[in-house]
């Protein structure tokens, strides 16, 4: 599972490459007035579509974290990771995954595939706990199609 998890680890994030192309835009040759709501609203959107051509160009699946508002603090490294799931896209067949962000973590960070999730009632009292899988069955139907190395084909067929 080592090569799938760099493979995932090296995936990148649609928002850092919408800011990479709103950086160029910003800094081209008559760019635009960043103090006008207008014209940043529309170099966002010009921004974003270049990030997304770029991307489908390069056959690359990305990822997007849904709900960053959302955030919970990992009890093995304690990083406060923000997102409530990866939403992962493939960009030559068009086909998405949801996944926990919490689950991803775990993985990406820690090489574990799942985690338990305390049950707790109104008056924080614990109750039981629910386990959690990453979905490789899920997540092998997304990437399908991509030019994937070997040995991630290798790690998504051992699960």
């Amino acid at each position: 599972m080592e090569s799938l998890r760099a493979y995932l680890q090296a995936m990148p994030q649609l928002s850092n490459r919408l800011l990479e192309q709103l950086a160029v835009a910003m800094d081209s040759e008559g760019g635009f007035d960043y103090n006008n709501a207008e014209e940043m609203r529309a170099a966002y959107a010009d921004a974003q579509q270049l990030a997304l051509n770029r991307i489908i160009e390069e056959k690359t699946p990305y990822y997007a974290v849904t709900y960053p508002q959302v955030f919970y603090k990992c009890q093995t490294c304690a990083a406060e990771v923000r997102g409530a799931y990866y939403e992962i896209s493939n960009p030559i067949t068009t086909k998405r995954g949801m996944f926990r962000v919490r689950s991803m973590h775990e993985f990406l960070a820690h090489g574990v595939t799942f985690y338990r999730e305390p049950i707790l009632n109104m008056s924080e009292t614990l109750i039981g706990y629910d386990e959690h899988h990453l979905d490789v069955r899920k997540l092998t139907t997304v990437l399908a199609g991509l030019a994937l190395p070997e040995a991630v084909r290798e790690d998504l067929g051992q699960s």
